[in-house]
């Protein structure tokens, strides 16, 4: 994995080639997207979508949630990445993998725990529209069984709505947002998915067409609550969520597309265009 992104002061700050530097942000002071643009790169990832399989398509999954609820270990076993995981803490801002297929380029991107005690609700938002703005899939896994306050777990996305209007740039927003429910049991499935449902529906009542639902996710919305980590059930359900990742749209049609789409959308949370 590639350290790509990082947030400092209410800034999304992109990463060159995975570090960060105080010359390069002094160098870049003003500049406007086009040279900030020219000025990332992604490491050894570079060849791999210019050149290697720059015409393979992409597709784009990311996990974003609470700190320590397992985000990092469930990419690594949806699709076979290798991100540090939780217990060590190492998720800082905006990770990247890439898993090679027959049929795709799998890239993975792993979010540090929204809400952290370190960081503002503007560094937040700024996360919360990247992931949105670029996945086909995102996965929000949070301990809901102990913190059920949906609208305030979801005000980062409320929030990244309001910033940016997806309706005048359509293309980039059109994930399934996949709502995990950590450590259920079998028994309480049924009730906890309908009370999960039955929250943001009034989410979407509150917020009305400003509800971020619609808005980034154009109304695309799973609920699945996601057995204990002990229980071979765990491991069940890991198939069932790479089926929904394949038959998601696919909005990033070669791998030389996808790489300067991305570079493009950093480049203009960084210069807040």
């Amino acid at each position: 994995p590639i350290h790509i992104a990082v947030t400092r002061e209410n800034r999304f700050i992109p990463l060159k080639d995975g570090v960060y530097s105080t010359e390069l942000e002094k160098s870049l002071l003003g500049a406007d997207v086009n040279r900030i643009v020219n000025h990332l790169s992604f490491g050894w990832y570079e060849s791999l979508f210019q050149s290697y399989m720059a015409k393979k398509p992409v597709k784009v999954v990311s996990s974003i949630g609470e700190q320590s609820v397992g985000k990092s270990f469930s990419l690594n076993h949806l699709v076979d990445t290798s991100f540090a995981g939780s217990a060590m803490r190492t998720t800082e801002e905006v990770w990247m993998s890439v898993t090679p297929t027959k049929d795709a380029l799998i890239v993975a991107l792993d979010f540090e725990g929204v809400h952290s005690i370190e960081r503002s609700a503007q560094e937040d938002t700024l996360l919360a529209l990247f992931n949105t703005a670029i996945s086909n899939l995102v996965l929000f896994r949070n301990n809901f069984a102990l913190s059920r306050d949906i609208a305030s777990l979801c005000q980062p996305f409320q929030s990244s709505s309001i910033v940016l209007d997806p309706a005048s740039n359509p293309s980039p927003f059109q994930s399934t947002l996949v709502i995990i429910i950590k450590d259920v049991v079998d028994s309480d499935n049924a009730e906890i998915t309908r009370e999960f449902a039955l929250k943001f529906q009034q989410i979407v009542q509150d917020e009305q067409e400003a509800n971020f639902i619609s808005r980034l996710h154009a109304g695309q919305l799973n609920i699945i609550p996601w057995p204990v980590i002990e229980s071979q059930e765990f491991y069940k359900l890991f198939p069932t969520l790479k089926r929904r990742l394949d038959k998601q749209k696919l909005t990033h049609h070669t791998a030389g597309e996808f790489l300067h789409l991305m570079k493009t959308l950093m480049a203009k949370l960084k210069a807040n265009d």
